[in-house]
């Protein structure tokens, strides 16, 4: 019996480990609960139920956000504009006392001018 209950921990550690390895790496619940063999509703749970695998989850969550800004301030950096606009907005947002229409306004002057839409 207690063979039975380690070999089953065994188990569910090493599919929390690999949901956190894919999160980390491909950044979506989806992705992780099917490598890792397991439903989302799994996956919430230990999330739920579980501490040290929420924090492991938000960590490698920060991880994958982090990945994918650094590409998105690279294409910035290469003149991407819509890149930029996305960078920006995400790290420098208009100024509360500007009004939204402004922002609206530049980009569409910005889009207008690379041809995008």
């Amino acid at each position: 019996m207690r063979a039975k209950l380690s070999a089953m921990r065994y188990k569910r550690d090493t599919r929390k480990k690999k949901f956190i390895e894919t999160l980390e790496a491909q950044g979506t619940v989806l992705h992780a609960c099917k490598a890792a063999g397991i439903s989302r509703q799994t996956a919430y749970r230990w999330q739920r139920d579980d501490p040290q695998f929420a924090d492991a989850w938000y960590e490698a969550h920060e991880q994958a956000v982090d990945s994918v800004e650094n590409v998105l301030f690279q294409k910035a950096l290469s003149g991407d504009t819509i890149c930029m606009i996305f960078y920006l907005k995400a790290h420098r947002p208009i100024m509360p006392d500007v009004q939204q229409g402004a922002s609206d306004k530049l980009e569409q002057m910005l889009f207008t001018k690379t041809g995008t839409q």
